[in-house]
């Protein structure tokens, strides 16, 4: 990246991991005051993801997640659901372009997030969650068809991976 302050120029690389062996470097003009933003968001996702990974066990996990999802497979946008899959609810927002958190939007993107947490974090259980994800999954389907499915999942494993 390049940050500009004034005639000066900072080149400044930032580095996404999408997951432990693909590293994707981009480039682009970016002011400073968003590069230290940027910084800190990833600071405290990393921060947020340790403090879920280590938070109990993954049966405590499972019956947590599971407890919150409504009787239709969806998952509601709560603060306390983002926060056990180890997200920052501005951040998850913005990313998923969910204007209003209350809204079918905000319901669409905690249901993607939490099938996404279940298949990268919870997969050893999957016999455990497998039906209720596939539930979930239908749902999203019913309301928005398959191609906008794979894009909130896409977007999705983006912030939890």
């Amino acid at each position: 990246m390049k940050a500009t302050t004034g005639d000066q120029t900072l080149c400044v690389e930032s580095v996404t991991e999408k997951d432990q062996k693909v590293r994707n470097v981009e480039h682009s003009e970016v002011p400073m005051a968003e590069i230290f933003r940027m910084s800190n968001i990833m600071e405290h996702t990393v921060v947020l993801q340790q403090h879920t990974s280590i938070q109990g066990d993954s049966t405590e996990q499972i019956k947590t997640l599971l407890s919150m999802q409504t009787f239709e497979g969806s998952w509601l946008w709560e603060d306390e659901l983002l926060s056990s899959l180890g997200l920052i609810c501005d951040i998850v927002a913005q990313t998923m372009e969910v204007q209003d958190t209350k809204s079918l939007s905000g319901t669409l993107a905690a249901t993607a997030l939490t099938i996404k947490y279940f298949n990268i974090y919870l997969k050893a259980d999957m016999d455990v969650w497998k039906l209720e994800v596939e539930k979930a999954r239908a749902w999203i389907d019913r309301q928005v068809g398959q191609v906008r499915l794979a894009e909130l999942l896409s977007q999705a494993e983006e912030l939890i991976a």
